[in-house]
């Protein structure tokens, strides 16, 4: 008995050295000083206060909703945890990370259409959108889980091992030491620097003030499929993870909420067939979960322009504000759908003529 307790002390102390090395290692290779995402999730670890409301999605979701203008409206607190090109799998770990420290009442997520062109998540060979959540979130089965399904058994050495990343740079004396410096600094810990990215605020928003250059390449229609909505999105690992997300929201008794952030006009148009994505995220849903698109807003509510955009489909802290204003007040205030909404792009396009 005691020769088999001192054989798992020595397995755990193994480990415990591995992951310690690991961790060394990561801090001297990957250069992380510009991911917001440090932030986020250190900020969400952190909160003092319950999360009442969740912000989940990609780069439309962290750069649209900013939580210090709906945390008034909503008279809650409300936190983004989006990430850049955030996948559902992604998404689903990240609603369990927070839903385990805090009593959410209401999850909104936001669902890009481009997001959901890839089927099969374990066909990709790079993760990195991956790694911009699991390198942050603390260790638990819900981070190992991420990793195993997000990616095929290739991967698994860079997901568990971040240093095998970037092994090549550990024999780069000058980049580990001007990295380590970085680390060290107050900077690194502090304020998310700001860049031509953005600017890190707090919980989740990053925001910017660039505005969009109409001379800059958009979407076309001679772009061909690559603009298009194909004719079927919500199938394997989509259709799999979204219907995980419900069945989890339903069974901790959370409110679940889908919507889109408001898509430039000229996209829309160069997209052709924006209507079928909308009809296929509400046949998926079949009711069992609200969907907004706030790219069908009429214009006397939501009015937006190149202005109020960073690029070709993000949303700037101009069009941000405006945004969130909406979208909290829709909710809060109880608006009419037909208010706030046309019914579909097509009838949007005709009231505008």
């Amino acid at each position: 008995m005691k020769k088999g307790i001192r054989i798992f002390g020595k397995i755990i102390f193994v480990i415990v050295i591995m992951f310690m090395i690991n961790r060394i290692l990561w801090y001297i290779s990957v250069d992380d000083v510009s991911a917001y995402t440090r932030h986020t999730f250190r900020e969400m670890y952190t909160q003092e206060e319950n999360i009442d409301i969740l912000f989940l999605g990609s780069s439309h979701c962290y750069r649209s909703l900013n939580p210090k203008i709906t945390d008034e409206i909503f008279a809650k607190n409300t936190f983004n945890c989006g990430s850049s090109s955030q996948r559902l799998d992604a998404t689903y770990a990240v609603l369990k990370e927070v839903a385990k420290r805090n009593e959410l009442q209401t999850v909104y997520i936001e669902l890009y259409y481009k997001m959901l062109l890839n089927k099969d998540y374990q066909s990709d060979a790079e993760v990195t959108d991956i790694y911009l959540v699991s390198d942050y979130m603390k260790p638990s089965w819900n981070r190992t889980e991420l990793l195993l399904n997000a990616s095929s058994p290739e991967c698994y050495i860079n997901s568990f091992v971040p240093a095998r990343r970037n092994w090549q740079r550990l024999l780069n004396i000058p980049y580990m030491a001007r990295l380590i410096i970085q680390k060290c600094s107050d900077s690194y810990w502090g304020e998310y620097p700001m860049s031509d990215f953005g600017n890190y605020i707090g919980k989740g928003y990053v925001e910017a003030y660039g505005t969009y250059d109409p001379s800059a390449k958009a979407l076309t229609r001679e772009n061909g499929d690559s603009s298009q909505v194909p004719e079927r999105l919500f199938e394997a690992d989509n259709a799999k993870y979204l219907n995980k997300i419900i069945d989890y929201c339903k069974e901790n008794n959370i409110e679940l909420i889908f919507f889109t952030s408001p898509l430039r006009e000229e996209d829309l148009e160069a997209i052709g067939n924006y209507d079928f994505y909308v009809t296929q995220v509400n046949r998926f849903l079949n009711g069992r979960c609200a969907y907004y698109d706030f790219s069908l807003c009429r214009e006397d509510k939501l009015y937006l322009n190149n202005d109020d955009y960073k690029d070709n489909d993000h949303l700037n802290a101009y069009g941000a504000k405006k945004f969130s204003v909406l979208f909290a007040q829709f909710f809060v205030e109880n608006l009419g759908y037909e208010e706030v909404f046309y019914n579909s792009y097509a009838e949007k396009v005709i009231a505008k003529k």
